[in-house]
């Protein structure tokens, strides 16, 4: 079984910093390694901020969750662009990047413990006004996006799982994210958006 351990009530995390633009509203903590966390006010959170060494268990387990999520095996291979599919619960593999432009449907079979491990070689794009619903009674907190590089949600689109980029994570004006933001060696860059811890 995937799951954040100590990471998990965290909506944003950062390897370096993150950078805030406009009344965010994050529900969780928030937290990086690095020295700067800008922009908080005017966006607000319901936990605790974590600075420098605070973040170090969390990072930890972050990055062991994402190295978990690499190394599953047998998952099923996609390429390009996953607007207007349904996917069953299960293991996705990119080789490269991935793009969702429109919407994504996570089609679950009743259970709350459907799961969906999504493997992105490198980037992760989501087109603006696109969407990750969920169906089906499952819940946001068992799918997981491992992606390669950097995850750029456009704006005012809606995305549902924990984002764990090896990178950086952008997310443009009013995405709203139903999961977490982890940046795993770089920066979470934000506008606008909100974000709800599952």
């Amino acid at each position: 079984e995937i799951n954040l351990e100590s990471a998990a009530s965290f909506g944003v995390l950062s390897q370096t910093s993150i950078t805030n633009t406009g009344p965010t509203s994050i529900t969780g903590d928030i937290g990086t390694a690095g020295t700067s966390i800008i922009g908080f006010p005017p966006g607000v959170y319901t936990g605790t901020e974590f600075i420098g060494g605070q973040t170090t268990n969390a990072l930890s387990d972050a990055t062991s969750t994402y190295n978990d999520l690499v190394g599953l095996s047998g998952g099923t291979i996609l390429t390009g662009d996953l607007g207007g599919t349904s996917l069953p619960p299960g293991t996705y593999s990119f080789s490269t990047s991935a793009a969702i432009t429109g919407i994504l449907t996570l089609a679950g079979t009743g259970s709350a413990s459907d799961a969906w491990y999504f493997q992105i070689g490198t980037s992760l794009i989501t087109a603006a006004g696109s969407g990750v619903v969920i169906s089906g009674g499952a819940l946001a907190c068992n799918v997981y996006w491992a992606v390669g590089t950097s995850a750029t949600l456009g704006a005012g689109s809606s995305f549902s799982g924990n984002i764990l980029a090896g990178a950086s994570i952008t997310m443009n004006t009013a995405a709203v994210l139903n999961g977490g933001a982890f940046a795993l060696e770089a920066t979470v860059t934000m506008d606008t958006n909100v974000v709800n811890v599952q």
